[in-house]
């Protein structure tokens, strides 16, 4: 703060960026919340009152860049986080002109991530508590749910079974998605809101015949949209209006037969934004869980605060959806942004990942020409590729073509530019994060820069501004595909922080958190929590490695708290106040924290420890006769990385996958039993894949509807299977055809009916056996594995999905992340 205004400044190696909030000063005694962002060079800052007499204005984000040309802000782990000043001893950066700030704090957050203010490393001066931060109205009531989660309530008191009335507000940009479901325990009477392809579409059944509709409109566009549902017998309204433009869209439907009643019972519960992963529920209606935020919720007239519910996972208060910047393009999409102008002065700034060597990262086009209209009207297949010359429309591509990347500019005269960054200079298609500027200059130049490496500039034919009329990433529409200077191929991977001249036209996510599938996870681990004290530490392992272990000794004393670890590493801390009595009485948790318990002052590491504790000693606390216990393990002598089966269950890896024409798993194992259920994906009709051990030989099934094929691994004599060492097992399924690698050696085996080719499955992924009510028919025996897996990854299209055991939808029997050593 300077002279009562808010400054954000950044460095990022090449020079100091600095930014002011102009419109405000916060030194009046009233709360603000503070909001800044930075990618790459360019910084953003925005300021708006809680309180006061400025509270009712909406704020504006002010932008400025840094110095060229480094991009990247170097941190690691090691790096301090400095809240309200400094330390002393640390050295500061000469463009910050203060260090202390005297005043109140709240409601912190990094990259979205709370910062818990009382749980702090170090402290220097006399930090009190405040009154408590007013939150924007609009917070009150207002969930956010991370596409991971669900909220169950019970239903109204006051229930007539001919009139339902559903009434809520959402914003997303989710695709696919259940917003609401409710059902009869029969499953005879049900009602459902998903969103469809971004259309809204309800679904109910009395008893007698669904009745379904669905919006003409999309509504996925991150606005605040109102529904209102309302039925009167059979006969349902839906109202769609969004609350920006007032446009309202109206949707009727009538539901079949003579039933009018649904009957649902005082008992039976209604889910909002998903459904628990266990349960029998509509096959029309979509499992994909909801990512957007909801609020306003009424069910014939009964409010509902879904963060009051007793059961409810993956939401939490409030909504900023606002600063999603990512898009992710699992299989072949696009999106379509606003128009621009690609002048003088103009940059693009992104980030992608991706482990495709081709695919269109952005595209945009100028105006339409006469001919070219004439030629999309008479639905030409083809253009001439020099078509686009002849007519003068203006372009800019952005694409990654057999792993070079490639920029094209034409300004619609002469012909296009190119810059083109070779695989030889790094490879961008690794899975990591890379960033991509793009800027023009003047004197008839544009240039392009990867990461920090050096700019490569192009000379243009002028200084005309084009003008880019429609603008895609990730693709582009069938209509436009004819007249790209290359095939069209979409893109695969992720795209976030997309800037144009240093403002967000994206904004969007098709599903939260799905852009780290490509980065190693990182396991924050509480060790231990009561209401007395908290210790925490952040492990940056994927799994656990072979390591000694570590004593660590916690003490108090009065207001004095010591941490001794190793027997040789201590810290204190002393807590505020004078009080010295801890006066609590709870429950004691060792290694996590149940789903939903409210945490308070313990910051934002609440997941569970992967690892081992031994010896833990507590007054009165019996480690060996827990109240309750979820999801723990034995920890073994010398533990190697993998998931270890023990013979009696199985994991439900994955909720629904489709094997279709094509699909490779590979997965390594060990284990000393000659029989043994590896994989199985099955339909509960025909078609089926499945891996097994029988007898000492690996089988691998494929059903395409038409009798199953099996191609056999026997190993030769004295080099069995089940010898307790590592195997490495990649099975391909080639339409009709079967390839299975075996610690290097193939085996094969075809269908004799070659046009079924595909096994149309669309179930769970299980591994290590099965539940006994399911069929397999990639399976000839249901013996569950006992052993050992690491590595298991389905690939599909190029996409790979690294199965991770730890996040099992259900396990039985099965210890993820380690594994007895050989």
């Amino acid at each position: 703060m300077r002279k009562g205004k808010v400054n954000f400044l950044w460095d990022v190696g090449s020079g100091v960026g600095r930014v002011e909030y102009p419109d405000l000063v916060i030194n009046d005694g009233n709360w603000h919340r503070i909001e800044a962002s930075r990618v790459g060079l360019n910084g953003s800052i925005s300021v708006r009152a809680l309180e006061g007499p400025k509270a009712g204005i909406m704020p504006t984000w002010h932008s400025a860049n840094a110095p060229e040309s480094y991009t990247v802000l170097d941190v690691d782990q090691n790096a301090y986080l400095f809240v309200g000043g400094m330390l002393g001893n640390v050295k500061k950066a000469d463009a910050v002109k203060t260090i202390t700030f005297s005043g109140c704090m709240g409601e912190t957050y990094l990259d979205g991530k709370p910062i818990g203010l009382w749980n702090y490393r170090e402290r220097d001066g006399d930090c009190k508590g405040c009154v408590v931060s007013p939150q924007p109205a609009d917070s009150e009531g207002t969930v956010q749910f991370d596409g991971e989660g669900y909220a169950a309530v019970s239903r109204p008191t006051r229930w007539n079974p001919n009139v339902s009335t559903v009434m809520f507000k959402f914003r997303t940009f989710s695709t696919n998605a259940l917003m609401m479901y409710l059902a009869t325990k029969d499953m005879k009477d049900f009602m459902s809101v998903e969103l469809s392809d971004g259309r809204v579409k309800v679904s109910y059944d009395l008893g007698s015949g669904t009745g379904s509709i669905i919006s003409e409109k999309r509504h996925n566009d991150g606005r605040w949209k109102s529904l209102t549902m309302s039925r009167s017998r059979k006969e349902g309204t839906v109202t769609i209006l969004d609350m920006d433009s007032n446009v309202e869209e109206k949707l009727y439907a009538e539901s079949q037969g003579g039933a009018t009643g649904l009957n649902l019972k005082e008992d039976e519960r209604i889910y909002f934004g998903g459904l628990p992963t266990i349960g029998n529920y509509r096959p029309e209606v979509t499992l994909r869980r909801y990512a957007g935020c909801l609020k306003d919720i009424e069910v014939s007239r009964t409010p509902y605060n879904l963060l009051s519910s007793s059961d409810y996972t993956g939401l939490t208060k409030g909504c900023s959806i606002e600063n999603l910047h990512t898009v992710s393009f699992p299989r072949p999409g696009y999106m379509e942004l606003s128009p621009m102008v690609f002048d003088v002065g103009s940059e693009i700034t992104l980030s992608f990942s991706t482990k495709s060597e081709n695919g269109i990262i952005l595209f945009g086009r100028g105006g339409v020409t006469t001919m070219t209209q004439i030629s999309q009207n008479r639905n030409l297949v083809q253009i001439p590729r020099r078509n686009r010359r002849q007519t003068g429309e203006p372009f800019i591509s952005v694409q990654l073509n057999k792993g070079s990347l490639e920029v094209l500019v034409f300004t619609g005269s002469r012909n296009p530019r190119r810059a083109l960054r070779k695989p030889e200079e790094g490879i961008l298609h690794d899975g990591r994060e890379h960033s991509l500027r793009i800027r023009r200059h003047r004197e008839g130049s544009f240039s392009v820069q990867v990461d920090e490496e050096t700019r490569m500039e192009q000379a243009l034919p002028s200084d005309h501004p084009i003008s880019i009329h429609r603008l895609f990433i990730g693709g582009v529409p069938a209509d436009l595909q004819t007249g790209l200077q290359r095939p069209s191929v979409p893109f695969e991977g992720c795209i976030w922080n997309l800037l144009i001249n240093t403002v967000k036209p994206l904004v969007s996510s098709t599903r939260a958190g799905a852009c780290d599938l490509y980065y190693t996870a990182l396991n924050e681990g509480v060790l231990a929590h009561n209401p007395c004290f908290v210790i925490h530490r952040i492990f940056r392992r994927a799994v656990p490695q072979p390591t000694r272990p570590h004593p660590i000794r916690v003490r108090r004393d009065k207001q004095r708290g010591i941490l001794t670890v190793d027997n040789r590493y201590s810290k204190h801390t002393v807590s505020p106040k004078k009080a010295d009595i801890l006066d609590v009485v709870g429950m004691l948790y060792v290694g996590g924290l149940p789903l939903n318990y409210t945490t308070k002052r313990i910051g934002p590491v609440v997941y569970s420890i992967n690892g081992c504790i031994r010896n833990f000693r507590m007054l009165n606390v019996d480690m060996e006769n827990p109240t309750s216990s979820y999801r723990v393990g034995s920890c073994f002598a010398n533990p190697q990385p993998g998931t270890y089966f023990d013979g009696t269950g199985y994991a439900k890896a994955v909720p629904t996958y489709r094997v279709g024409n094509d699909v490779s798993v590979d997965v390594e194992f060990r284990t000393s039993t000659n029989s043994g259920v590896l994989l199985g994906i099955s339909s509960q009709k025909m078609d089926g894949l499945g891996i097994e051990l029988v007898n000492g030989k690996l089988l691998f099934h494929a059903d395409n509807g038409v009798g199953r094929v099996t191609a056999v691994y026997e190993p030769v004599e004295g080099a069995g299977l089940c010898d307790g060492q590592w195997h490495s097992v990649s099975a391909h399924k080639l339409k009709h055809r079967l390839e299975l690698i075996v610690d290097g050696v193939k085996s094969e085996a075809a269908s004799p009916d070659p046009r079924s080719a595909s096994a149309d499955t669309n179930d769970p992924v299980y591994v290590g056996g099965y539940p006994e009510s399911l069929k397999q028919f990639g399976l000839t025996i249901s013996t569950p594995f006992k052993g050992c897996m690491r590595n298991l990854k389905l690939t599909k299209a190029g996409k790979v999905l690294e199965v991770q055991l730890n996040k099992a939808l259900e396990i039985k029997g099965v210890q993820p992340l380690t594994c007895p050593g050989a």
